[in-house]
Parts: structure tokens; C-alpha cells; sequence
């Protein structure tokens, strides 16, 4: 694929994580997490995780930021996997 692809590609994935945050069902942004990490080194699927907490965490005391923590593991998980299996 080639560079310019490949960019246009991330970005329609991050714009769909983001828009799933604020409109659709739990599983589209978690989708796009995995999807970015399978294929980029993504800081997009970390901010999409922070914004899916920030926006469905109930208020009112401490509660487990669940998308941030599943993006880093997620990110942090694909990064071995992707060097391995893809060629940058």
C-alpha cells in the first residue's frame, strides 16, 4: 500500500474511533483500537480510548478508566506482533 493509502487509511480509522465514541455502540471505537494497532503505532487508538472514558465515565468519585487502559494494552500488546508479521 502505498504511503499516501496508507495515511488516508488511518485517518478515516481514527475518524470513525472518534466518531463511534460519541454515537455509536461500545464495540466500534474498541474496533477501531484494535484495527490502528494492527497496522500503525498508534497514538490515535490512546486518544480514542481517553476520549470514549471522558465521555461515558459516570461522574461522582473514582472510576476505572476501562478504554484508556484496554487501548494501552492493546497498543502495547500489537507492537511485537506488527513488527514481526508486517513490513513497514
Amino acid at each position: 500500500m502505498s504511503s499516501q493509502a496508507e495515511i488516508f487509511v488511518r485517518i478515516l480509522i481514527a475518524i470513525a474511533g472518534f466518531w463511534g465514541a460519541i454515537v455509536a455502540p461500545a464495540w466500534i471505537p474498541a474496533a477501531c483500537i484494535v484495527l490502528l494497532a494492527l497496522r500503525f503505532p498508534a497514538w490515535e487508538a490512546l486518544l480514542i480510548g481517553f476520549v470514549v472514558d471522558l465521555l461515558w465515565l459516570p461522574g461522582g468519585g473514582f472510576h476505572f478508566p476501562l478504554f484508556t487502559i484496554f487501548a494501552i494494552v492493546v497498543v502495547w500488546l500489537m507492537e511485537p506482533i506488527r513488527n514481526q508479521f508486517l513490513i513497514s
